[in-house]
C-alpha cells in the first residue's frame, strides 16, 4: 500500500497545534485510610475518592475552558457499564 501524507508540507509529521492544560489541587487521600483488614481498598471509599475526582475535574474544566478557547462546551461524563 502507498502511504497517504497529509501532515505538515505534505509529511507525516503532525500539524501544529495549540495545547492547553491546567493542574488542579491534588486530592488529599491520607496512608492506609480506606483499607479493609486484608489491605484491599474498601469499595465504599473508593467510590467516595472517585466523587471527589470527578466534581475537581468539573471545577477545572469550568474554571479554564474559556481561555482554552471553548467558553460554550460544557462537560459530560458517561458511566461505564456494569460488569
Amino acid at each position: 500500500a502507498i502511504p497517504i501524507f497529509w501532515g505538515r508540507w505534505g509529511t507525516s509529521m503532525p500539524h501544529k497545534k495549540q495545547v492547553y492544560f491546567a493542574v488542579g489541587k491534588p486530592i488529599d487521600i491520607p496512608p492506609g485510610k480506606g483499607l479493609d483488614g486484608d489491605g484491599n481498598p474498601d469499595p465504599q471509599f473508593v467510590a467516595e475518592i472517585h466523587k471527589k475526582y470527578i466534581e475537581a475535574l468539573k471545577d477545572l474544566f469550568e474554571e479554564h475552558k474559556a481561555a482554552a478557547g471553548y467558553p460554550d462546551r460544557q462537560l459530560e461524563f458517561l458511566e461505564a457499564p456494569k460488569r
